[in-house]
């Protein structure tokens, strides 16, 4: 029988107060997830989340698999199925192809809140207004989604570049 693996309490426990996820905390020690989310339970910690919607949507955008987008923000796949299901979204099927090599993409850092909210919601009434118009029978044409993308960038009084410079002015 394998040799059962023990946690440190005290650097999980300042690894935890670092607000990391537990793979996060494994990884730092070198071990597995398993033990450290045995000894966060039998300790009553819940897990550290980050929101990542976000992130989710700017690799679901790029075409990436549940698995890639959990893989990549390390989640599980039913998280990524979950999020998606919630906004309507199909999974992206890969045909069986040769392997193709990806250019390495940097690690995702937390967005803020508010511009979570933001994304999200120009995404879901983008995904909207397409469907809107496949609903309809007519498939939106090449500019569409940039002239929504400007409509809504006037809606929302441009970036935030743009109003620091208009105030500079």
């Amino acid at each position: 029988m394998p040799a059962k693996i023990r946690v440190d309490h005290r650097r999980a426990i300042n690894l935890y107060n670092r607000e990391l996820t537990f793979s996060e905390i494994a990884k730092e020690m070198g071990i597995s997830p398993s033990p450290v989310c045995k000894w966060a339970s039998e300790h009553g910690l819940s897990p550290n989340r980050r929101d990542r919607t976000g992130s989710f949507w700017a690799l679901y955008i790029h075409g990436l698999g549940d698995k890639e987008i959990a893989d990549r923000l390390d989640t599980t796949t039913g998280a990524v199925i979950t999020w998606r299901n919630k906004r309507g979204l199909a999974p992206h099927i890969k045909t069986k192809q040769p392997p193709v090599k990806h250019e390495v993409l940097p690690p995702v850092e937390p967005r803020p809140r508010r511009e979570i909210t933001a994304v999200d919601l120009f995404m879901t009434k983008l995904q909207g207004f397409v469907e809107g118009a496949r609903g309809e029978g007519v498939e939106p044409p090449p500019d569409a989604v940039a002239r929504f993308m400007a409509e809504w960038h006037k809606q929302s009084g441009g970036t935030d570049y743009e109003r620091v410079e208009a105030s500079d002015g």
